[in-house]
């Protein structure tokens, strides 16, 4: 099955020979209230598969959006890191289970407003003015930068593509390699 993904074509057909996905809109609710969520508004698919020969998992989302917005450039200074404020997804992982239980736990978000611990945080988007689409980081709460090699092959790749307008349909298609305790060991 491996063979079939090709992350940088702009589909995700192969994904549905695959199988069923892991997760739709109907698994989520929305807050304050916990109502089912629009699909005028936001529709998605999502894969999430592990491949045990690679040590890697794969994720692939699509996604139809009535408002789609992304102007991220890796050249303009002022935002070349900021790929969540645009149309993107965030992948946590704690591969090895030293971080906690993960996402804000009972820390206050004010002292770790994303993430603590030693959970690897991924961001990707299906598009970017230039390089990469995605960035991964190890503690970004703590002000590390973004990690290098982990979102180059073979550890991690990202690709995808934007069509339509009125919904908007994007797609995102990854796969990162989990990492052990980032940042005790590990040069850049």
């Amino acid at each position: 099955m491996l063979e079939q993904i090709d992350l940088h074509d702009g589909l995700i057909d192969e994904w549905y020979e695959i199988g069923e996905p892991s997760m739709t809109l109907l698994d989520f609710k929305t807050l304050p209230v916990f109502m089912p969520p629009d699909p005028s508004n936001l529709d998605f698919r999502i894969w999430l598969a592990w491949h045990d020969e690679s040590d890697r998992i794969f994720a692939a989302f699509i996604v139809s959006d009535d408002e789609y917005k992304n102007t991220h450039d890796w050249s303009d200074e002022s935002i070349r890191c900021h790929i969540p404020v645009h149309d993107s997804i965030t992948l946590l992982i704690d591969a090895d289970h030293s971080g906690g239980r993960g996402h804000r736990n009972e820390t206050p978000a004010d002292e770790y407003p994303l993430i603590f611990g030693r959970t690897q945080e991924y961001h990707a988007i299906s598009r970017t003015a230039s390089g990469p689409t995605l960035v991964g980081w190890t503690n970004r709460a703590l002000g590390e930068p973004p990690a290098s090699w982990r979102i180059f092959p073979p550890y991690g790749d990202a690709g995808g593509g934007v069509a339509g307008e009125n919904p908007v349909v994007w797609i995102i298609e990854m796969y990162v390699t989990p990492q052990n305790a980032w940042g005790d060991n590990i040069e850049d």
